[in-house]
């Protein structure tokens, strides 16, 4: 019974079977705290376990092998340098995966809570590009290790690597603005699909799609506007879904010299104060604004609920503030000139 115990192997197999039973309680607990987390199995939670479970064991596993011989079974140098170098390899591709799966995990949490937050899934837009400059990343770092840990210069690589990534950017500037620029307009809300948006330009229209490298305006002739992204995130527009849906109205109102300032201010005002699509807050207001050439200018302003009634509530206001005008006599004059002959009947 001694001599076992003192056997190299016997003691090399009791060693795995206890880092085996140690990799197995590590799984059970960590089992237990996603069960616990999300109260619930789910077919994302059991595939999210499982991906996690695969680099731990591999972890595991290859230390205690690394181990063993090492320290039990005592191999020679040349055998002890090659398996190291082998578990190390097997350790950093297996720790690259783990941080993979977990940097996963934290963007999905993230992306969820900017979705809360904004009442929209555009974050999702850029998730997938998220994932993939990350996995590459540390692809590229997890490459470099490795090549380290069995002794092959990397310095040459690097220079080549970054004289490519040099190259690519130019090649692809274009491309890279408005990939950047899809994801800048995302992530700032700058709006959703089904805002409607006005550029600098004048032109008005719905967002219709927004990509990482376009975005799609369907405008009031229902033509497909397409604007690229590195375009649209230097450009000034207005979006008329924020802050909220209501907008303010603003309609211009001449009326003749002689007319009451005073008389035109209740008309107009018992005439907002009648429409149901008008707010009662912010207050309507009338602004007496110029007296111009021929005729007093007066400013009528007021908000309504959604924008998407803007045209129509304004389009209804004006010919009720029309008619009300002439119910009322006040005049709504027209452009006039007055001419000055001489004796001659010349214009002087």
């Amino acid at each position: 019974m001694i001599e076992l115990f003192s056997d190299k192997y016997f003691i090399a197999a009791v060693i795995l079977g206890l880092c085996a039973l140690i990799i197995v309680l590590l799984i059970y607990l960590l089992r237990k705290y996603v069960h616990k987390t999300y109260k619930r199995k789910s077919a994302i939670n059991t595939i999210t376990l499982m991906k996690l479970e695969t680099p731990i064991i591999l972890m595991g596993v290859v230390l205690a092998v690394e181990i063993v011989i090492d320290k039990i079974l005592q191999a020679d140098a040349t055998l002890k340098s090659s398996i190291s170098n082998i578990s190390q390899t097997l350790v950093v591709i297996a720790f690259s995966y783990l941080i993979m799966i977990i940097a996963d995990l934290v963007l999905i949490k993230w992306s969820k809570n900017l979705n809360k937050q904004s009442a929209s899934n555009a974050h999702e837009e850029v998730l997938p590009l998220f994932r993939s400059i990350k996995n590459i990343l540390i692809s590229i770092i997890a490459i470099f290790l490795i090549l380290q840990l069995w002794g092959v210069g990397i310095g040459g690589l690097v220079a080549s690597l970054g004289i490519v990534g040099l190259i690519l950017s130019f090649a692809f500037k274009d491309t890279l603005a408005n990939i950047f620029g899809g994801i800048s307009l995302i992530m700032d809300n700058s709006f959703n699909k089904g805002d409607l948006i006005e550029l600098d330009d004048g032109e008005i229209g719905y967002i219709e799609e927004l990509n990482l490298r376009s975005t799609k305006i369907r405008n009031f002739n229902a033509e497909e506007v397409i604007i690229p992204n590195g375009l649209l995130a230097n450009m000034k527009f207005k979006n008329y879904a924020h802050p909220s849906k209501s907008i303010r109205i603003k309609i211009e109102v001449s009326v003749a010299y002689g007319s009451e300032p005073s008389k035109v201010r209740q008309v107009l005002m018992t005439l907002l104060k009648h429409k149901t699509e008008v707010l009662k807050f912010p207050k309507p207001k009338l602004f007496f604004t110029e007296m111009g050439d021929y005729a007093l200018k007066f400013k009528l302003l007021f908000f309504i609920k959604d924008y998407n009634d803007m045209y129509n509530v304004k389009s209804q206001l004006m010919e009720e503030v029309y008619n009300e005008l002439r119910k009322n006599k006040i005049e709504i004059p027209f452009p006039t000139r007055k001419l000055v002959f001489d004796k001659k009947r010349k214009i002087i």
